[in-house]
């Protein structure tokens, strides 16, 4: 299909069954507005490039919309997080009073769920309306909710971190996601998921990612992979999967990316969008996002100039210990070399203190591996502290003083030890 052409033709419908007293949109025409079909429309429209001033007809309808649906429609998590959407694609900051309103619900209405092993995951229901019935977590909803607000709060924000591991942690056996607990694996769960941790944590997630798209590229059988995302066309896999492959690494001409992108040329409305399956074949909003959406990621993928900015935002979105130089802070068992050396700067320095006369050099090399067990300590809890905003000058300052210092520590243990005899054989009983 010729992309720019359908995207174009796809615009051009949108703009004719756009609601002209608010500048809103249904599913379909004829349907009643929605805040999460306006924000599709709106992502449609602002990848066509269509004129700022087009879009920000919609501008009322949204704000006012973030305020009266949860009231008026229901609790649904979907409205806060297509309302960012919307918002950003208007022009918002993130400190807006609606974004921030929005970030808010979505904050205020997170599931908590502890974790043992550190600090808790979170987790958004479908609807919060029930009185009777306890939210329960789903994936689809807690996918985009993170996604959300990971682009209106700082990636160390908790409730993206606790998301992400939430999401992570739901993998299954078979490699692959499903829709809720215990649910059963299916392809576009597994690639909603499997995008988001591309996206936002590639390296920490390499080897789920992986075994996600060996998930993936195991489905043979394309026209029996029929789900419902969202409550709205059965079809998604086919927008979904190939964007989670590409995302993943695999190439924008792999059959496993192109037979998708068939499809969807098979679904193209000489009157412009995009239709769903089935006897009535209609133009949806949902079709037509779905639809661009892959198309963007596919064209960004052709284009080196869009996949080389993508790769270096992913490469210093994993900013946490391995931006550090040294190939010893870049393994497995940075933790635990860290550790040892924090636990050597505190005991030389209390050898500095029990067994070295009162000098001044006692005092500075007291002080300087108390500074050293500092920093180290810092290095341990490198997920809440980030070096991006560091120079690479500071960044190589940091590491240079943690590893003289640190041989400095050990210099200083061994000349306790050796000054002191006793407390070798004190040591040793």
């Amino acid at each position: 299909m010729n992309q720019c052409a359908e995207l174009a033709g796809a615009a051009e419908w949108l703009k004719t069954t756009r609601r002209t007293g608010d500048g809103s949109w249904g599913k379909s025409r004829g349907e009643a507005s929605s805040i999460v079909s306006t924000a599709e429309a709106l992502y449609v429209l602002s990848l066509a490039g269509a004129d700022k001033s087009v879009l920000a007809v919609s501008e009322k309808f949204i704000r006012e919309a973030v305020q009266t649906h949860p009231a008026t429609r229901g609790a649904m998590t979907r409205y806060q997080i297509y309302g960012i959407y919307a918002l950003l694609l208007l022009g918002a900051a993130s400190n807006d009073p609606d974004v921030v309103g929005c970030a808010t619900w979505l904050k205020e209405k997170a599931i908590r769920i502890p974790n043992t092993a550190g600090s808790p995951q979170f987790a958004w229901s479908y609807c919060y309306d029930s009185e009777d019935a306890k939210p329960s977590p789903n994936l689809f909803h807690t996918v985009i909710a993170v996604d959300a607000l990971s682009r209106v709060c700082a990636r160390e924000d908790d409730y993206v971190q606790g998301g992400l591991a939430w999401i992570a942690k739901q993998q299954r056996l078979d490699n692959g996601w499903g829709a809720e607990l215990n649910a059963d694996s299916t392809p576009s769960h597994t690639a909603l998921a499997v995008d988001l941790l591309c996206r936002l944590t590639p390296e920490d997630n390499a080897v789920r990612i992986g075994n996600g798209r060996q998930y993936l590229n195991a489905v043979q059988d394309w026209t029996q992979e029929k789900e419902t995302i969202g409550g709205v066309w059965e079809h998604c896999p086919h927008a979904l999967v190939p964007i989670a492959l590409m995302e993943s690494g695999t190439q924008a001409t792999d059959p496993c990316v192109t037979q998708h992108l068939l499809y969807f040329s098979h679904h193209v409305s000489k009157e412009g969008g995009w239709f769903e399956d089935g006897a009535a074949a209609v133009r949806t909003v949902r079709v037509s996002y779905w639809a661009a959406w892959l198309l963007r990621t596919y064209l960004d993928r052709l284009n080196p100039f869009a996949e080389a900015e993508r790769q270096t935002k992913q490469e210093t979105a994993s900013d946490m210990i391995t931006v550090i130089p040294g190939p010893w802070l870049r393994t497995k068992s940075a933790p635990a070399f860290v550790i040892v050396i924090s636990l050597v700067s505190l005991v030389s320095a209390i050898l500095f203190l029990l067994v070295l006369p009162v000098t001044t050099c006692r005092w500075i090399g007291i002080a300087a591996n108390l500074v050293i067990f500092i920093g180290a300590a810092i290095v341990i809890n490198i997920e809440k502290v980030r070096f991006k905003r560091l120079s690479q000058f500071l960044k190589t300052t940091y590491v240079a003083f943690e590893v003289i210092g640190t041989l400095a520590a050990i210099y200083g243990l061994i000349y306790s030890l050796l000054q002191n005899p006793s407390l070798i054989h004190w040591l040793l009983r």
